[in-house]
């Protein structure tokens, strides 16, 4: 076969070293592009986790908030509880958090997040010196679920102190 004939032929087809080093590209190129889809993922995965336990601990934090903003007045509080008067004098509720559960009126809070556990429960006034302005209260809530995420959210409610009148909205100056 003649050089140039030769060299004809091995441009019209693959040698040997050609698909060897595409067979090296390929192996290096799979399990990197394999690695990414499977970080992002798990990013992904990770991110909508932690979102329905955003949501679950603002849905609590504004059931307790709820309870405390429709009070006529409260009654007493610490850092973990609060007990307060509601639906017109008739009724009183109390929220309590043992380190483990959250309860109101002595019924466990559950989340409707599968394993999903409250770790931290905490109610702060924020204008304690003023004794005739309403509480102005600072709730935290913390969750945890089985993958250990952690999510806290905080909202602040205003509440009737137990000698406030409620304004007469027949009144004119």
């Amino acid at each position: 076969m003649s050089p140039l004939r030769q060299y004809a032929y091995l441009k019209n087809g693959a040698t040997l070293i050609e698909l060897i080093v595409a067979i090296v590209m390929m192996s290096i190129f799979v399990p990197v592009v394999y690695t990414c889809w499977t970080m992002i993922n798990n990013h992904i995965l990770t991110q909508q986790r932690k979102t329905a336990l955003r949501k679950e601990c603002g849905r609590i934090a504004e059931t307790v908030g709820g309870d405390i903003r429709r009070s006529d007045a409260i009654l007493n509080w610490d850092r973990n509880s609060i007990h307060l008067i509601s639906n017109n004098y008739n009724d009183t509720v109390r929220y309590s958090f043992d380190g483990s559960t959250l309860t109101r009126n002595g019924n466990a809070f559950e989340s409707i997040i599968r394993g999903a556990k409250i770790s931290n429960f905490a109610i702060e006034n924020q204008n304690e010196e003023n004794e005739f302005s309403p509480y102005l209260f600072r709730i935290e809530v913390t969750l945890v679920n089985v993958s250990g995420d952690s999510v806290s959210v905080s909202t602040a409610v205003a509440a009737n102190r137990l000698n406030q009148q409620r304004p007469d909205n027949d009144f004119l100056w």
